[in-house]
């Protein structure tokens, strides 16, 4: 996996050479640190960072158990992360140089549905989406039949959300850079940095129990299962596709496009999944 990320890195000039290694990035890179370990965790989300905060949580000593952890809000979860144990650089900061640093990457296709239906698509617990003020935008700016009228369909559409992500011209007040949204090598500056372990969520349990056995963790810090019983997502190829099936092939091509680099670092296909 590291070779094939530094292979295409190179190809699409992104430098990535020995001299370059662990030099400065950029842009600013998040890490979360477990100093004893000597371990830094790149994360981005929609890839499991919330159960791999967990990981870092228990091997800093904040809890015992998981059980401990899995009582705290997942907002306040992330701000006791933030809080204690984040570091924000550009490239690597010399303290920890020699940190074995971590990156875990997803399935594009699949990462922009969990993106779209977690963030701008309205939820049925809830009476908006979460990025609601972006969703509404994007519904006006790209929906063919938006109207302000409360009793109509206000926030975006995945094509529409699809619309917003390929358009060059994204320059008004909505078009910010999300990251849970932007593409790897954004948030984790994936071809200046490099990392010692990078995890796929599609083998995650199998890459999770390696990352611990390199660090020598304590047998109850273990990866908390996800959204089903190997901690990956219940996402699966069917759910994936029908949010794809209606989109034309041009813009099945500019998505691609769009995350060239994440596709093809870490090598994942273009598929055509509106069949």
């Amino acid at each position: 996996r590291r070779e094939l990320l530094q292979a295409k890195c190179k190809k699409m000039g992104g430098h990535v050479t020995k001299k370059s290694l662990d030099t400065e990035s950029a842009k600013p890179v998040k890490f979360v640190l477990a100093k004893k370990y000597k371990f830094a965790y790149c994360f981005i989300p929609k890839t499991g960072c919330t159960n791999w905060k967990k990981v870092i949580m228990l091997l800093n000593g904040y809890a015992k158990s998981q059980k401990e952890l899995d009582a705290i809000d997942h907002d306040r979860l992330h701000g006791i992360v933030a809080k204690k144990y984040l570091t924000l650089n550009v490239g690597v900061p010399p303290a920890i140089k020699d940190y074995m640093k971590f990156v875990v990457v997803r399935d594009p296709y699949e990462r922009l549905v969990s993106a779209y239906r977690n963030k701008i698509a309205k939820q049925d617990n809830l009476e908006k989406p979460q990025y609601y003020k972006i969703s509404y935008a994007i519904r006006q700016k790209y929906g063919s039949n938006y109207t302000s009228d409360k009793t109509k369909r206000k926030e975006a559409t995945f094509e529409e959300f699809v619309d917003y992500l390929i358009d060059g011209n994204n320059s008004d007040k909505f078009s910010v850079i999300e990251n849970h949204w932007s593409n790897y090598n954004r948030v984790c500056s994936m071809c200046t940095i490099h990392y010692d372990v990078i995890a796929h969520m599609e083998t995650i349990e199998e890459d999770s129990r390696y990352m611990l056995m390199l660090l020598k963790a304590p047998k109850h810090v273990q990866l908390p299962k996800g959204y089903n019983n190997t901690g990956s997502s219940v996402i699966n190829v069917d759910s994936v596709n029908q949010y794809y099936r209606d989109l034309s092939p041009d813009k099945m091509f500019k998505l691609y496009e769009t995350y060239v680099g994440d596709f093809q670092m870490f090598g994942y296909p273009f598929r055509d999944l509106r069949i």
